[in-house]
């Protein structure tokens, strides 16, 4: 395994971990040393899922975690500035760390920063991710110059054969209704209207709600004159993060604001129509779109 390992941090929403995947594989492709990711507790079966795809060595949550059949990591690179990332790199006596110089703070928790000016949206978040791993390969003498290390993306995810369904069946869509932790949405008349012409059109509709104002979505759903409840599947939520990975992958398509299921049904290789918000900079579908896959499924995107 050589003398030493790298950590790779993404301890953020599970949307902007799946679009750091790519910048993952990217790193172990081309570093000989082994690739060990670092995610938030919530997100531990995304990098179980990374793992059993290839695209890193192992992965922990925590310090105390790291795991101790690979040798002490000597590189760090974070690919979201946050305290979580930079007392782990601190608890793991990580003396080379690297990380993006989107805040002022940044500049004095790592050895290097990179400045990348996401709000000019002159890139996807993905790109964004792989920019950030190219410098490190640059630091450590693994120079992106030579093109050796160009980017090729991913293939479509495949699924741990432990991970098991909660519902036998999946639908022709899986409709995401609620985001509202982290990006904006849709009103619901919309949704209703995109439901209702789906079961007009004899499609078996799966309806998943998270976010803080599930609740109210649903109600408004249960309610509404438009739509015959008694033809599709209301799903308030899953039990694990892998059961709705599962699920996702048993239906055709999704529909859904910029959030963790969109980005989830790309990677496994799922049609998507994504919403995004007429925000020209940092909420734009250029800066979020799913991308870093490379698979023939279609990305369709609509304005809020």
């Amino acid at each position: 395994m050589g003398s030493s390992s790298i950590v790779i941090s993404r301890c953020d929403r599970l949307g902007d971990l799946i679009l750091s995947l790519p910048a993952v594989a990217h790193l172990k492709k081309h570093s000989k040393a082994p690739v060990i990711l670092h995610v938030s507790e919530y997100a531990s079966a995304i990098g179980e899922w990374a793992v059993f795809n290839g695209i890193c060595d192992a992965y922990f949550v925590d310090a105390a975690q790291f795991p101790k059949s690979y040798p002490k990591p000597q590189w760090a690179l974070s690919l979201f500035h946050c305290n979580k990332a930079v007392e782990t790199f601190k608890a793991l006596g990580i003396t080379n760390t690297m990380g993006p110089r989107s805040k002022l703070s940044a500049m004095w928790n790592y050895k290097k920063s990179i400045s990348q000016k996401r709000s000019q949206v002159k890139k996807s978040e993905m790109q964004y991710n792989v920019d950030l791993v190219d410098e490190l390969l640059n630091v450590m003498r693994i120079a992106p110059s030579n093109r050796k290390n160009k980017f090729v993306g991913l293939e479509t995810l495949l699924l741990p054969k432990r991970w098991k369904p909660e519902y036998t069946t999946g639908a022709d869509y899986l409709v995401v209704i609620s985001n509202g932790n982290s990006a904006s949405n849709w009103p619901m008349s919309r949704y209703i209207e995109e439901i209702e012409s789906l079961l007009v059109k004899d499609q078996c509709v799966d309806v998943l709600a998270n976010g803080h104002d599930a609740s109210e979505r649903l109600l408004e759903l249960r309610n509404s004159k438009h739509v015959d409840n008694t033809k599709l599947r209301i799903i308030e939520k899953f039990a694990t993060l892998e059961s709705l990975i599962v699920h996702i992958s048993m239906c055709r398509r999704m529909i859904s604001s910029s959030t963790g299921p969109l980005h989830i049904a790309h990677a496994l290789g799922k049609p998507v129509k994504a919403v995004y918000p007429r925000i020209p900079k940092v909420q734009s579908f250029e800066r979020w779109r799913p991308h870093g896959y490379w698979h023939d499924a279609p990305i369709e995107w609509t304005n809020i």
